[in-house]
């Protein structure tokens, strides 16, 4: 059954700027990892020494990143790409958060940087897998 009234809305107005927001994240990191390869792997202890090593770190983020960009803007944007969208996000930030405790695991504590990305993807993977799941409530 479709819902309907304020709280459609209300749903449609949320997903919408959570994939706004996700955008603008996605953006940030796509733009860094293009222009400032050294910058953006700083916080994880990570240092880039040959050519072929920065092509694909800017490739690898700008290229997944601002893609994921454009698709969170088109979910944002059009109503029929939106439950798309949101899956899409929920299963990146799902695979983020669940990487790094296998990393945990695997290699041993991280550093605070790493912590704190756990839980804005942790935080990213359970709102955006919400939203998700509304959107096909009204499918």
């Amino acid at each position: 059954m479709s819902q309907t009234g304020p709280t459609k809305t209300h749903d449609d107005r949320f997903a919408r700027w959570a994939l706004y927001l996700a955008a603008a994240i996605f953006v940030v990191v796509g733009v860094e990892g293009l222009l400032a390869p050294d910058l953006l792997l700083g916080p994880v202890e990570l240092s880039l020494a040959a050519p072929s090593s920065y092509a694909e770190i800017r490739a690898a983020y700008a290229g997944a990143f601002l893609a994921m960009a454009v698709l969170s803007i088109e979910g944002a944007r059009k109503v029929h790409i939106r439950p798309t969208a949101l899956m899409v996000n929920t299963v990146l930030f799902g695979v983020f958060a669940g990487t790094r405790v296998l990393s945990w695991f695997l290699d041993g504590t991280p550093n605070g940087f790493s912590f704190v990305m756990h839980g804005l993807e942790s935080i990213g993977f359970v709102v955006s897998g919400w939203l998700w799941r509304r959107s096909l409530r009204e499918v």
